[in-house]
């Protein structure tokens, strides 16, 4: 989830830009308007409750195996990555083989 959230972050300082490409990464389809108002809420949401809480940060982006990029803002990528696991929770991200 973070390397996606992380992507997402480099590639456009537009909010709307990184959660499509986000949406359309997890998913391989373009969201439609309504998918990303519901994203930019909970991005929104997310971002509050991490402003100023670095041990809550950092609980989300101090674990794994990648680091997580030393040159994005945390709180923004740790933000997006809670949003990137509701996307890639979500039934439009399975894929049946």
């Amino acid at each position: 989830y973070r390397s996606l959230a992380a992507d997402a972050l480099r590639q456009s300082a537009d909010e709307d830009a990184q959660l499509a490409r986000l949406y359309r990464q997890a998913t391989r389809t373009t969201p439609r308007s309504e998918h990303i108002a519901v994203l930019r809420d909970f991005y929104r949401e997310q971002r509050a409750a991490y402003a100023g809480n670095d041990a809550k940060i950092a609980g989300v982006l101090d674990v794994g195996v990648v680091p997580a990029d030393p040159t994005l803002d945390r709180a923004s990528l740790a933000a997006l990555t809670n949003v990137a696991a509701l996307v890639m929770n979500s039934p439009d991200a399975y894929t049946v083989r």
